[in-house]
Order: structure tokens, then C-alpha cells, then sequence
């Protein structure tokens, strides 16, 4: 059989079942539904709805104790919530901070087209980055650029960097 074939074959077979389903569902007469609740006529023109009451029977035995349980159940004496234990204080960690990473500040580039206050050179645990003031690398923001020192910020503390050599360039 062709590939034509096989596919009108399962699309006719998918309609035949899903018209079978909505038949079985909106034009039966029976209601597969089990409802407990029942719909009384009352004379007025209103209608009431009676619910089924049932009640539970617990007179079967306990999986754990392996005998029978009595229906004699006394709830515990609730705590009040005033109650007088001592709550204990949990303290939380408090983070230890972070070492400094290792800031190497090489110098200042200045060009006076670009910027005011130039472009620093510096290595940040071994990588060279060129900044500007402000920027921010691996949580170290830049504060101040100067010819001959730098100050970054670390985790609310500031510290100050100076070059080893002065390079001058023009």
C-alpha cells in the first residue's frame, strides 16, 4: 500500500472514533456522570438541590498497632501561642569576604579626543584590562584614575594602587 492509502485509512478511522465519543457523550441517553447531588422540583417554579449525606465508617484495623481502632478520638490540648519556651536566636553565617584579587596598576593612557581622564592600564588576577573611571571588572570598580596611582573599590573597601615605573607617552 502506498503512503496515499495508509493515510486516508488512519484519518478515517481517527473521525470514526472521535464521532463515536461525542456521540457516546452528547446524544446518549444514559449519563455516565455520578453525581451526589440530586435536582428536586418544588412547587413556585424554584428548583432545590439535595445533597447526599453519608457518613464514614472507621472500624477498620490499624496497620501499625495491628488491632482494631476505637471511634473514641480526644484531640490534644492545642499550644497556646504564647507560649513560655525561649526561642532561640539563630545566628545567620555571615560571609567571610573575599580576598582582594591581585590588581597590578601599569599606567595611564591619555587621549584627548576620547576622554577626560584617560584609559588606566591595570591586570586583574593576571588578565590586562584597559578601563575608564567607573567601570566595573569582576566586582572591582574603578573610583579614581590618576598619572601615577588608581583606586578601586572591593566590596565596600577602597584601596590604592600606584604604578611601578612612570611611562610617558606622547
Amino acid at each position: 500500500m502506498n503512503k496515499k492509502t495508509i493515510n486516508s485509512i488512519l484519518l478515517v478511522t481517527v473521525l470514526g472514533i472521535w464521532g463515536y465519543v461525542v456521540y457516546a457523550k452528547f446524544y446518549n441517553g444514559n449519563s455516565e456522570s455520578n453525581d451526589t447531588n440530586e435536582i428536586v422540583n418544588v412547587s413556585g417554579g424554584r428548583t432545590i438541590m439535595k445533597k447526599d449525606s453519608f457518613s464514614l465508617r472507621l472500624d477498620y484495623r490499624d496497620p501499625f498497632l495491628g488491632k482494631i481502632s476505637n471511634n473514641n478520638f480526644k484531640p490534644k490540648q492545642s499550644i497556646s501561642a504564647h507560649s513560655t519556651q525561649e526561642k532561640r536566636k539563630i545566628k545567620s553565617p555571615t560571609p567571610e569576604p573575599q580576598p582582594w584579587p591581585t590588581i597590578r596598576y601599569y599606567g595611564l593612557v591619555k587621549n584627548a579626543s576620547k576622554n577626560k581622564g584617560g584609559t588606566a592600564l591595570i591586570s586583574l588576577n593576571g588578565k590586562t584590562h584597559q578601563v575608564i573611571q567607573g567601570d566595573e571588572i569582576e566586582h572591582v570598580e574603578i573610583k579614581n584614575i590618576l598619572g601615577d596611582s588608581i583606586q578601586v573599590k572591593y566590596q565596600k573597601e577602597i584601596r590604592t594602587f600606584y604604578s611601578r615605573k612612570k611611562i610617558q607617552l606622547q
